[in-house]
């Protein structure tokens, strides 16, 4: 049984999908984005595999630009593992991350 739930600033949430489908990247000139394991996304830089299930917290929300009815939200994650600091579009977070109910050990249940 699948309980993803709304996410808000300060949340705890995980990476829903299989191991290596994303990673964390660390580009030369603007700091660390996700990266999405797809065919024609790519960024140059050092690249961090995200695992299944692995935890981030929700630092921020920042709205870059709204035109008509479109809008460009930036998100701003944080890894547990390591701390890293992140960018994420409101997109990718919606489709590769969700923050679960959690059982007394502290894993998603999903």
């Amino acid at each position: 049984m699948s309980k993803w739930s709304e996410i808000r600033v300060n949340d705890r949430i995980f990476f829903k999908e299989k191991s290596g489908s994303g990673s964390i990247v660390k580009t030369e000139r603007h700091g660390h984005y996700f990266m999405p394991a797809k065919i024609g996304m790519r960024l140059k830089g050092h690249k961090k595999p995200i695992t299944k299930y692995e935890m981030f917290i929700l630092n921020d929300i920042q709205v870059q630009e709204v035109l008509n009815k479109n809008r460009t939200i930036k998100c701003l994650l944080t890894r547990a593992s390591d701390g890293i600091q992140f960018a994420i579009s409101e997109d990718s977070l919606m489709r590769y991350f969700g923050k679960s109910e959690q059982s007394i050990l502290g894993e998603p249940v999903i």
